[in-house]
């Protein structure tokens, strides 16, 4: 599909709050291919669309071995519609963004929790996850409600 260029802060569609996605047609499924492409082409754990400038609750996480574990996968995985459930005590650890480049910061995060999400498929799934994709999939979740680390 499409490497898309990353919006850097102070970017005003870093803060909006994203909107839910009612229906995953083709539109949709083109932006989660297009955050495949843009995630693995910077290398980056995950990425989310306000990122690329779309004001739309979708993200990717991009830490294959890590995802493998818990979803028998080898490739990103797209997450559309997602929140979670706290299941543990917080965190601390360190965090960069590619919207926020070469910058880096100390993070609380909760270590371990449940995330429901739609697949691409539309199907309704649910994940618990701990350690580095706990806070991966919070640092994206905050993306999708114009949180940056940096308010932390």
């Amino acid at each position: 599909m499409s490497i898309r260029k990353i919006k850097l802060w102070p970017d005003p569609i870093l803060r909006k709050i994203s909107q839910p996605i009612q229906t995953i047609d083709k539109y949709i499924q083109k932006i989660g291919c297009d955050l495949v492409d843009s995630v693995i082409a910077h290398n980056a754990a995950g990425l989310a669309a306000p990122q690329i400038g779309i004001n739309l609750r979708i993200f990717v996480i991009n830490s294959c071995k890590d995802l493998d574990q818990y979803l028998n996968i080898k490739k990103p995985e797209i997450f559309i519609n997602p929140f979670f459930l706290p299941l543990g005590d917080k965190f601390k650890w360190e965090e960069g963004c590619l919207s926020i480049p070469q910058k880096f910061g100390q993070v609380s995060r909760f270590k371990k929790i449940n995330i429901k999400y739609q697949a691409i498929d539309g199907t309704s799934k649910s994940l618990i996850v701990s350690d580095f994709l706990s806070g991966c999939f919070q640092h994206e979740l905050d993306h999708l409600d114009g949180i940056l680390w940096i308010d932390a």
